[in-house]
Parts: structure tokens; C-alpha cells; sequence
């Protein structure tokens, strides 16, 4: 039963490690991007206030950036 437990805590710990650096190698998208694609910055602002790990992401401060720019326009 020992390497049972073994087993799945390292493939456990492999799937997490592979899933984050994944996401680590996405290039954030700019300021810029978001303010001529409303749409990527609606689903990204969505995303970003569901999902509390993602808030401080360059993309999600990014986005942010691009609503407060937008708004003040």
C-alpha cells in the first residue's frame, strides 16, 4: 500500500509542476492588446476576479490596466 501512496504523490506532483510551468511559458498579453480586443479583456477580467491565484498574473494586471484606461476614455 506504501508505494501506492508513493506513486500517486509523485504523479500528483509531476501533473501539478508540468500544468504550472505550462501556464508560466504563456506570454501575457499588453495594455495595448486588450484596448483594441474588448472581448480577450471582458473574458480575461472574468477569469481574473473568479479565480484568486490569477490576480496578480501579468496578464490579469494587464487587463486591469487596459479597463481602467478604457473606462477613463
Amino acid at each position: 500500500m506504501g508505494m501506492k501512496v508513493t506513486i500517486v504523490a509523485f504523479s500528483t506532483l509531476f501533473a501539478s509542476m508540468f500544468l504550472f510551468a505550462c501556464e508560466e511559458d504563456k506570454e501575457a498579453k499588453t495594455v495595448e492588446y486588450y484596448l483594441s480586443h474588448e472581448s480577450a479583456l471582458d473574458k480575461k477580467l472574468t477569469e481574473c476576479k473568479s479565480n484568486e491565484a490569477l490576480k496578480n498574473t501579468p496578464d490579469c494586471e494587464n487587463a486591469g490596466a487596459a479597463n481602467y484606461k478604457r473606462n477613463a476614455l
